[in-house]
């Protein structure tokens, strides 16, 4: 995952990115993701066989002050992405929003900053 390959990122948070849900007694500052919306692109009632995205990425720290530095290296490595991988070809990540009303379901009390993002791909 091009999140894993960036050595600022890892840095800040060693191995820990998380899919969905942050863990228990998750050792901070971490980044959570989750696909939040989306599906197939249809076109003249076809099935494009691309995917249009909306996913979620949360970082969570002792502070938002702490939170902030992974975020940002979050928005650097997604920021126009064009990549082929094993799972599909990404077309294009497009910052949409900064996340609001985060809810993680995470047993923590921590400083949390997030950010919406579109991803493009085909399958």
């Amino acid at each position: 995952m091009r999140l894993e390959a960036n050595a600022a990122l890892a840095a800040l948070v060693d191995n820990r990115i998380h899919w969905n849900k942050a863990p228990h007694n998750l050792a901070l500052p971490c980044l959570v993701y989750r696909r939040i919306g989306g599906g197939p692109v249809r076109a003249m009632g076809s099935d494009t066989g691309m995917q249009l995205t909306r996913w979620l990425f949360v970082a969570l720290a002792h502070t938002p002050e702490d939170a902030v530095p992974v975020l940002d290296q979050v928005k650097i490595s997604l920021n126009r992405l064009h990549a082929t991988t094993v799972a599909g070809v990404f077309i294009d990540s497009i910052f949409m929003d900064d996340a609001e009303d985060i809810d993680l379901e995470a047993d923590i009390d921590t400083g949390a900053e997030g950010a919406v993002y579109s991803i493009n791909y085909r399958e």
